[in-house]
């Protein structure tokens, strides 16, 4: 028997998840492995499937989850760390996955910072990458700023020597200091007029709303604005003036479309953010971990907007 989160339609978390025993067989069929989780993350796209509103939907009842790795037990890769195909749901303690095409991951990283690597890290170093060829010294900003992708985002930022702004709601001293411990030069409350402080080429939007009209505003001639979420749930006024007189763009991006539409990419990349977190360049902070068990505790945790750091599931037995 092997616990596993299902999700029976689209809705409320509080009333559609339950947690479930799932058997398994003795073994794992032909061609499969079974997968023990180690670590799993909890992300605003998780509560949007759950919801019925993200990019993909699910059939329901199904498994949730889409990031996590886990050990192999039994079958092909026996002993290696993978992630999880995200298709199968990876909130459950066991799980039984075809072979073929597993992703082998390196076992010299901590698990809960392996289960949080394919998201993202990668997002924000495509957000850096594709839309604009940056330079030394450019500056950049995001809004969602205690986020993982901001953090990603403003650490990448400073392998490149690129000036990065962070802003956040009720800002603190300790967030201030924790968000250029990381490599930010200005963290800035959502309240402040910090448009006329700095003047940015690529705004990364999680936000939405009054929010994002704001980062616009920071934007120089011919900047970009990528938006990769819509947190507050209200819709973006279109930015006339700066559209006309800045000739700004605004662009969107999914990180599961470009890992579809680039499966040849996604090794090289994750090796090299890999590599990064070996050198402590990139790190995802870790709020809080919780066993299966008690999710309901996990995700009224990973819902509180002013958390610092991932909520993740991790294995009762490590």
């Amino acid at each position: 028997m092997a616990k596993s989160l299902i999700c029976n339609s689209a809705g409320d978390w509080q009333e559609v998840l339950e947690l479930r025993d799932a058997t398994l067989p003795a073994h794992p069929t032909a061609g499969h492995s079974r997968i023990r989780m180690l670590a799993a993350g909890i992300h605003p796209s998780d509560f949007g499937m759950i919801a019925g509103t993200y990019g993909k939907a699910k059939v329901f009842p199904c498994a949730m989850g889409r990031e996590a790795v886990g050990e192999v037990m039994e079958g092909a890769h026996q002993g290696e760390i993978v992630r999880i195909p995200e298709e199968l749901g990876v909130w459950a303690e066991q799980i039984d996955a075809p072979s073929t095409g597993l992703f082998v991951c390196p076992k010299d990283l901590k698990p809960e910072q392996l289960a949080l690597s394919f998201i993202n890290p990668p997002t924000s170093l495509r957000v850096l990458e594709d839309f604009l060829t940056l330079k030394a010294d450019d500056v950049i900003v995001t809004n969602a700023g205690r986020s993982a992708v901001s953090q990603a985002f403003i650490q990448l930022a400073a392998r490149l020597g690129v000036k990065s702004h962070a802003v956040i709601r009720n800002k603190t001293t300790e967030d201030e200091t924790w968000l250029k411990s990381l490599g930010a030069a200005g963290v800035w409350d959502e309240t402040e007029d910090y448009s006329k402080q700095f003047k940015a080429i690529l705004a990364l939007n999680q936000v939405g709303g009054e929010s994002v009209l704001k980062l616009i505003k920071t934007l120089r001639d011919h900047g970009v604005c990528v938006t990769i979420g819509g947190g507050s749930k209200t819709p973006v006024r279109y930015p006339t003036r700066e559209l006309i007189f800045k000739d700004v763009q605004l662009r969107g991006f999914w990180m599961d479309r470009w890992t579809r539409e680039n499966p040849t990419k996604v090794r090289p990349m994750m090796e090299l953010i890999w590599g990064l977190m070996r050198e402590g360049k990139v790190t995802q902070e870790i709020a809080a971990a919780y066993p299966l068990a008690d999710f309901k505790e996990a995700l009224t945790k990973a819902s509180e907007g002013s958390r610092r750091g991932k909520v993740v599931f991790v294995a009762s037995e490590r």
